[in-house]
């Protein structure tokens, strides 16, 4: 069973009540009437129960599912996100998740998770744009750039912006500018989110200690952090791969950590002070000094009127302070964005200045 995105190896109870409303009886001062008072049905409590088990072959322990499943009780209901369990498809707000912590081996973790359910029928998800521009010394107005948010893969919606469609590695994504409500088509899983790994092991949840090389990925872009060598490996989707830009120094760096996992936002901290930063359906951001390249041989160069330089072929790094570029260092103490662009190169600079704070929650859909 799959909630959002994450997998839960074996539920043996998933109980959601039909409809809970409450009604009071009135009697009208001086009559002996009585009124009944009905009021809308309530969002119904759900329970969820089972056993987390190292599965035959799988790479997660059951301690691992464990942390998994924690990581539900600190996402919005909007991505835990349920499609034809025991006939039901609808969002939980989970408000507490439970795993035993009693058992003696590794292999089995009994659990339960509690907490509210919003059936599909009466509810939808909504993302809030919520655009604001950086402060950026390019002169730049919120009103050059389009903040383009993330529709998930295979929903159906309304927008009342304008929409685009980009090749990616769950396949066709559309984009809106405007806000969105939609419906999931299906498990919320391969829609577009950002995905985290640690090593071969896919995570969930901002709580872990990452071991290995740390891969995250929207579908567009790839980073891989790898502070065994002080570099990090930026790639784009190129059609039916992700092709590699390069492999950059930020600096020497011992540790990291997942400041924010979320599936629309990734946050990582390096012990060097250098932020990395993945939304869904965007150009990851690096906040850093400098740069340096590896491989790639830019010419040097200086930002005058436009945010963006060139890196190599339809490859280019863009910035919201002056940034320059000599002997394949890109220095500047702004913000950075490296993306690759065959056409309006100049316009998807401008809209990485956009600090789009999208907000994505469960309404009511009447």
């Amino acid at each position: 069973m799959k909630i959002g995105d994450i997998d839960v190896p074996c539920v043996s109870a998933f109980d959601a009540a039909d409809a809970i409303r409450k009604t009071e009886t009135i009697a009208p001062l001086g009559t002996d009437l009585h009124v009944i008072a009905e009021f809308d049905p309530e969002p119904v409590p759900v329970e969820i129960s089972g056993v987390l088990f190292q599965e035959y072959g799988g790479n997660k322990t059951a301690d691992e599912y464990a942390e998994d499943l924690a990581a539900l009780a600190s996402r919005k209901s909007v991505w835990n996100y349920v499609h034809d369990v025991q006939g039901q498809y609808g969002f939980i707000a989970a408000d507490e998740c439970n795993v035993d912590p009693h058992e003696t081996t590794k292999a089995r973790r009994d659990f339960n998770v509690s907490g509210i359910f919003l059936p599909l029928a009466k509810y939808q998800g909504k993302i809030e744009a919520n655009p604001v521009i950086r402060s950026n010394s390019f002169g730049v107005l919120l009103e050059a750039c389009t903040a383009w948010v993330q529709i998930p893969r295979l929903s159906s919606y309304t927008t009342p912006g304008a929409t685009r469609t980009l090749a990616s590695e769950y396949g066709s994504l559309t984009q809106a500018s405007d806000d969105v409500q939609f419906l999931p088509g299906g498990e919320m899983d391969g829609i577009g989110e950002v995905r985290v790994f640690d090593g071969t092991k896919r995570i969930f949840s901002a709580a872990h200690l990452v071991s290995g090389v740390l891969t995250f990925s929207n579908g567009l872009y790839k980073v891989a952090i790898d502070k065994s060598t002080d570099q990090i490996t930026i790639s784009y989707w190129s059609g039916e791969a992700y092709t590699k830009i390069d492999d950059f120094t930020l600096g020497a760096f011992t540790s990291l950590y997942l400041k924010t996992c979320r599936p629309n936002l990734v946050e990582v901290v390096l012990s060097s002070s250098a932020e990395i930063l993945m939304e869904a359906g965007r150009v990851p951001m690096i906040d850093t000094g400098t740069l340096t390249c590896s491989t790639l041989s830019p010419a040097d160069q200086t930002t005058e009127m436009d945010n963006f330089l060139v890196l190599g072929e339809d490859l280019h790094v863009a910035s919201d302070q002056a940034l320059e570029i000599t002997s394949g260092g890109i220095s500047g103490n702004g913000k950075k964005w490296i993306f690759q662009a065959t056409e309006e190169v100049a316009q998807e600079a401008k809209n990485c200045l956009v600090n789009r704070q999208a907000k994505w929650h469960v309404v009511r859909r009447w």
